[in-house]
């Protein structure tokens, strides 16, 4: 179920209607009721207060465009996507993703993925590298924090990451440092 609401209608209170966990409020972003594992939850669907863009080759490129693509395939749990700097493309798309059910990240696996983001965005979409992640680096109000994939996907370990106080699990940033040493590297 996706309800939008827009002008006059954001000041207005809305709600969807969910038998496992009642009512659930939601006012000027753009929900849907995902069903994940026998739990219910509201995951954002992004808007373009929040998406980020960055150019791949002159191409536009939304990152919660290419996320949401991403976690269309089924052993995807979460996605996230940061732009990384490319000495001829500009930057290049480098994606994170939380997988299920202890599933490793293999080639044939990143194949698929692959050819889930070629089906839905095309071919310049395609992460060159795709890198799992036991979890994202989150905000106790659930936002991913970028900047610290940012700063992961440019291999810069001695920067700066700022205040990271504010994570849900700080071990997160570890765990991802530990596995970029095994990303998959692709190519469209």
């Amino acid at each position: 179920m996706v309800e939008r609401r827009r002008g006059e209608e954001c000041s207005k209170k809305s709600f969807l209607q969910n038998s496992l966990c009642g009512h659930v409020y939601a006012e000027l972003d753009i929900y849907r009721l995902a069903i994940l594992g026998g739990k219910s939850c509201l995951k954002e669907i992004p808007s373009i207060q929040n998406t980020l863009y960055y150019k791949v080759s002159g191409h536009l490129l939304s990152t919660s465009e290419i996320e949401s693509a991403l976690a269309l395939h089924p052993n995807v749990v979460e996605a996230a996507v940061v732009s990384a700097p490319h000495p001829i493309k500009g930057h290049f798309p480098y994606a994170f993703v939380v997988l299920s059910n202890d599933k490793r990240l293999t080639e044939e696996l990143v194949k698929e993925i692959k050819c889930v983001v070629r089906d839905k965005i095309g071919a310049i979409a395609i992460p060159d590298i795709i890198q799992q992640a036991n979890g994202l680096p989150k905000t106790r109000s659930g936002k991913i924090t970028r900047r610290i994939l940012r700063k992961i996907a440019e291999g810069d370990k001695q920067a700066d990451l700022g205040d990271i106080s504010t994570l849900v699990d700080e071990t997160i940033i570890e765990h991802l440092w530990e596995n970029r040493l095994k990303e998959i590297r692709t190519t469209g």
